[in-house]
């Protein structure tokens, strides 16, 4: 059926305007674009990537921006374990492609062609693109199980989280003026920075980690992380506090450890961590301590 499709795909001059060699005229059919798409996405879908590559090549002479074209041929490339052009095609299929259906397909072929070239982190951010995208809760399922054992044998881990928000207590201060303590008024007004004052707090978390060895019954992890807070006054926090240095309550700490995870006796979930690392913190530009963690 693809075959056939094909052929008369080739010989749609009318519709597409591209050469196509000698054919015989009695089997000659004009197919409209949407049409040889629709089959050039099958093809790939169906496994047929020389179809798949053929049709992909005339659609994409028309429009270097056809998301499914691009689709097509990137499953061709990956058929041929072409892993770099396969990812690329594979991408741009993405970021050009309008329905989540494409996006899906686009997003694995990414995943397995980054795979392919030994790229698991890329991998694993292209397979939770392809689970935003799942047309059915079956392939979410597929998809994170893939997610799952690919994490579990890549060495490397990577985390990355990052906010902004607006706070109407930047820096813990008080909601009235004047100094109750338990309900208690005491002497005395509080000044204008101890009071609640508001702003935006912007925040970032970096958590890495490598996996050094492991075997049946331990595994070695090499830690590190990140951490940036910052913080400053909106309008209504400098009228309030126009002296107040929003800058004193940014805080930085990084971390460097290992953790060692041993199981213990037969029943499974039973083991023991150990963890020592390092630990630096800073505030308002200044640091605070330096000092060497452990916890078992």
């Amino acid at each position: 059926m693809l075959r056939r499709l094909l052929t008369a795909f080739l010989t749609a001059t009318a519709f597409l305007g591209l050469p196509t060699g000698p054919v015989a005229a009695q089997d000659t059919v004009a197919v409209p674009v949407d049409d040889a798409r629709r089959v050039a996405v099958e093809a790939a879908l169906a496994g047929d990537p020389a179809t798949a590559a053929i049709l992909a090549g005339h659609l994409l002479q028309i429009d270097p921006n056809d998301a499914q074209a691009l689709f097509a041929l990137s499953t061709a490339y990956l058929a041929t374990r072409r892993y770099d052009a396969a990812y690329e095609t594979g991408r741009k299929a993405f970021r050009l492609s309008g329905d989540s259906t494409t996006r899906y397909h686009a997003a694995r072929v990414a995943a397995i062609a980054a795979m392919g070239a030994e790229r698991p982190m890329q991998s694993q951010f292209w397979l939770r693109r392809a689970g935003d995208n799942a047309p059915t809760e079956a392939e979410r399922d597929k998809i994170r199980r893939q997610f799952s054992y690919l994490r579990y044998e890549t060495p490397f881990r990577f985390q990355f989280d990052a906010s902004i928000s607006p706070s109407s207590n930047v820096n813990s201060g008080a909601d009235s003026a004047y100094n109750v303590i338990e309900g208690v008024p005491l002497i005395g007004i509080l000044s204008p920075d101890a009071m609640a004052l508001s702003g935006f707090i912007a925040q970032s978390n970096l958590r890495l980690s490598y996996r050094l060895r492991r075997s049946e019954s331990s595994e070695t992890t090499l830690n590190g992380s990140y951490f940036v807070k910052r913080v400053w006054l909106d309008e209504d926090g400098k009228d309030t506090a126009p002296d107040f240095d929003a800058s004193r309550l940014g805080v930085t700490s990084a971390t460097l450890g290992v953790s060692h995870l041993m199981k213990v006796g037969r029943k499974p979930g039973t083991a023991l961590r150990f963890d020592a690392g390092l630990r630096d913190y800073w505030q308002g530009g200044d640091r605070i301590y330096t000092a060497l963690t452990g916890g078992a």
